[in-house]
Formats: structure tokens, C-alpha cells, sequence
């Protein structure tokens, strides 16, 4: 799975190796130590940071692309930017509403 998801990406093959060791662990932890900081202890992962701002997810169910990722961005943008913004939360079965 991982060698089918790097090619996908378009990534060398030789990533792979990172899986089967710890030599990354600890950047892992500072990543997620900060991402954690900028959201607070209260919210888990996943951990986006827009302009200095932490949030909890996006939880997706698929990867946007295009001008839809764009419209994603661009709107975590504008909530990063709103100083009075704390949490916006839907149901999972809510789905496509479009």
C-alpha cells in the first residue's frame, strides 16, 4: 500500500523505508507538539495551522483538487483571519450536500 500510494503521489520509491524505522520519530512528535500548541490541548488531529492559526481538520471524506481545494483553502484562510471564529462541526453523515 505504501509503494502504490507513493507512486500515485508521483514520490520515489525509496520513501517506503521511512515506515520500517524510528529515525523520524522525534521530528514527528515536534511536528505534532506544535500542531497541538496552535490548537490546544482540547482538539486532536488532524492539525491544520493557516496563517498562524490552529484548527482542528479538516476531516474530509476525499481529497479535494483543483478549485475546490482552492475553495477549501481559501476558506480556512478567511476563518483564520476572523478573530472571533472558535468551531463550525457538521455530521459525518452530511455528506455531499451539494
Amino acid at each position: 500500500m505504501i509503494a502504490e500510494a507513493l507512486a500515485e503521489l508521483g514520490l520515489p520509491a525509496s520513501l517506503a523505508g521511512a515506515a520500517r524505522t524510528d529515525a523520524h520519530d522525534a521530528a514527528l512528535r515536534a511536528g505534532h507538539r506544535t500542531a497541538q500548541e496552535a490548537v490546544g490541548e482540547e482538539a486532536g488531529t488532524p492539525v491544520v495551522t493557516v496563517d498562524g492559526v490552529g484548527f482542528f481538520g479538516p476531516v474530509l471524506s476525499s481529497v479535494p483538487r483543483g478549485e475546490d481545494a482552492t475553495r477549501l483553502f481559501q476558506a480556512l484562510s478567511t476563518l483564520a483571519g476572523t478573530a472571533a471564529f472558535a468551531e463550525l462541526k457538521r455530521g459525518r453523515g452530511a455528506l455531499d450536500v451539494r
